[in-house]
C-alpha cells in the first residue's frame, strides 16, 4: 500500500522537474553562441548562415521557444533580419529534447544546463540529420539567454 503514494510522488516530482525546465526554455530568447559538428573544431556557422564570417559583421542566430511545440529561429546580420525559420521542439524529459529546425537541426539532443542562462545541447552520434549535407552528423549547440 505504501508503494502507490511513493510512486505517485515520484511521478509528480519528475513531471515538475520537466515542467520547470520547459518553462526556462520558454522564458526569453536564446542565442546560439557556438556549434560543433562531429567533434570538429571548425565552426559550421560559416556553412549554415550566409555572411557569417564576414569581417566586422555582427551575426546572430536566435531561438524563441513557444509553448505550442513551435520554435522560431531568426538570423540577423548587423541588426538586419536576414531570415526566420519555424521549427518544432518537444522536451521529452528534463534532460532530452527533440528539435527540428532549419536545414541543420533534426534530432534528439541531450540537455546540459551550465548555468541559469546557458545550455549545451548534444545530439546522439546517430540522431541529427543535416538536410543540407544529406547526412547524419553529431551536433553540439551552445545556447545563451539574451539580455534584450
Amino acid at each position: 500500500m505504501l508503494f502507490i503514494p511513493i510512486a505517485l510522488g515520484l511521478i509528480l516530482l519528475l513531471s515538475t522537474c520537466r515542467k520547470t525546465e520547459e518553462d526556462n526554455f520558454l522564458d526569453g530568447t536564446w542565442r546560439i553562441t557556438s556549434l560543433k559538428m562531429n567533434r570538429d573544431s571548425a565552426d559550421p556557422r560559416t556553412l549554415f548562415f550566409p555572411s557569417y564570417n564576414v569581417i566586422g559583421s555582427q551575426c546572430v542566430y536566435s531561438l524563441d521557444f513557444a509553448n505550442n511545440d513551435i520554435v522560431i529561429a531568426s538570423y540577423t546580420v548587423n541588426d538586419t533580419l536576414v531570415f526566420t525559420r519555424e521549427g518544432e521542439w518537444q522536451l521529452e524529459t528534463k534532460t532530452n529534447m527533440h528539435l527540428v529546425l532549419d536545414n541543420f537541426i533534426n534530432g534528439r539532443f541531450n540537455i546540459e544546463k551550465t548555468d541559469a542562462d546557458s545550455y549545451v545541447l548534444t545530439s546522439d552520434d546517430d540522431s541529427n540529420y543535416v538536410e543540407m549535407l544529406d547526412s547524419i552528423i553529431k551536433l553540439t549547440i551552445r545556447l545563451n539567454r539574451t539580455q534584450d
